[in-house]
């Protein structure tokens, strides 16, 4: 397992399906993944994927996320990404946030707007992902927690959305070095 320090230095124990299959993308979770349901002292974030493969991976948590959820100790929130095919528009990214409620079997309890085009995002790219997410929680009552920006548009566009989560984008495209 993996392990990372965040910016305060504590301890991260990464649990992936990444480990065991590091050149696939597979909806796969790996047993240890119960231990953030078992564990009330630890801090865990699940990306499960974005499309009802993955929602199928998150069902079988179900119950536990269901009983930690009720207790006010989980979340469960759905990335809206205006440039990808299942949610370029309102009607299919409403369908899509469904999908994935419906398949997990858990309530979607918040939107995030993740609309980019990696170093290339300009702000009308967050703009059109704003409005887009927006539009969506209006029609489905689920609250916009945030909209995920690169850092260095953030502060600007903080003052015109609202609630930002400045991001570091790390990940290459296969074909850069």
């Amino acid at each position: 397992m993996a392990h990372v320090k965040n910016r305060k230095g504590n301890l991260i124990k990464v649990v992936s399906s990444a480990e065991a299959f590091p050149d696939v993308d597979l909806p796969y979770m790996p047993p240890e993944l119960t231990s953030l349901f078992q564990d009330k002292s630890r801090l865990g974030v699940m990306d499960i994927g974005g499309d009802p493969a993955g929602a199928r991976v998150l069902a079988r948590y179900g119950i536990e996320l269901n009983k930690v959820m009720t207790a006010g100790e989980a979340e469960f929130y759905c990335v809206i990404n205006a440039n990808r095919p299942m949610t370029k528009t309102r009607d299919e990214a409403i369908s899509y946030v469904k999908k994935i409620r419906d398949t997990a079997g858990v309530p979607v309890t918040g939107l995030i707007n993740n609309t980019h085009f990696f170093h290339e995002t300009e702000p009308e790219d967050i703009y059109r992902g704003a409005e887009l997410t927006e539009s969506v929680s209006k029609e489905l009552g689920i609250p916009v927690v945030f909209h995920a920006v690169e850092r260095s548009l953030a502060e600007r566009l903080e003052k015109e959305i609202g609630s930002i989560l400045p991001m570091d984008i790390s990940l290459k495209k296969p074909w850069e070095k």
